[in-house]
């Protein structure tokens, strides 16, 4: 998310037609972004059984999730996170199936974008 879709939309710096307006974000300088929304889930982890290997990677998923958008996943992690503290929302997201919820206004500069994520 912040290394490619945020960079695109928020950082005027990078493209090769800036915003006509400043203060507003475009893409390819005719398309006005009006904001988004950016539902993720974060995968529960559990201790490496393997003990080869504990040092190298001291935690695993419990899961494979299949990239399945649309269904409920029990083994997740629900607790609050970020600066903002972001709450898990169990009945918002995609579909209705729960997950921590982004919005991306346009007005928003690409060091506020970024914070969104910390």
């Amino acid at each position: 998310m912040d290394n490619v879709l945020i960079s695109q939309i928020y950082d005027e710096s990078t493209k090769e037609y800036p915003a006509m307006v400043e203060g507003y974000h475009y893409l390819n300088n005719y398309n006005y972004f009006m904001g988004m929304r950016v539902t993720h889930n974060r995968a529960l982890l559990k201790d490496n059984p393997d003990s080869d290997y504990i040092d190298i990677i001291p935690y695993i998923r419990k899961k494979n999730y299949n990239g399945d958008t649309d269904r409920n996943y029990e083994e997740i992690q629900k607790t609050p996170f970020g600066e903002d503290n972001l709450e898990y929302s169990s009945g918002g997201g995609f579909g209705g199936s729960g997950g921590f919820i982004h919005y991306f206004g346009s007005d928003l500069t690409i060091q506020e974008a970024d914070q969104q994520f910390l």
